[in-house]
């Protein structure tokens, strides 16, 4: 079974795909919930958007075709930012696999 979840020692297998998948969707990542008594291991696959739709269809229209070039942690940024009404590099880290720099040099870029 941790084979299948990706946990275990064969690399590669279960989880690693469907965490790929679930990002790839740009849905909210699974999470894994070990329950101790008793034994039990549950997989959550939350089918839910990270991206608003009402927020990309605005974000698109003020972008244009610049909107298209973005990169996912690009557009994360602009989302937050338009949902949340601002965005920091802490709260990027909370989504992104980036190192923290490299998200502080993606966001001076956004603002000019």
């Amino acid at each position: 079974m941790f084979q299948m979840l990706g946990r275990g020692e064969k690399a590669g297998s279960g989880y690693d795909k469907i965490r790929l998948g679930w990002k790839s969707q740009q849905w909210l990542p699974p999470d894994i919930e070990e329950k101790v008594q008793p034994d039990r291991i549950r997989l959550v696959l939350p089918m839910v958007s990270l991206f608003p739709e009402e927020s990309i269809l605005k974000l698109r229209r003020r972008f244009g075709d610049r909107w298209d070039v973005l990169s996912v942690d690009e557009v994360q940024a602009l989302v937050i930012a338009d949902v949340e009404g601002r965005v920091a590099n802490a709260r990027l880290r909370l989504r992104s696999e980036q190192h923290p720099a490299d998200l502080s040099r993606m966001l001076q870029q956004l603002v000019v």
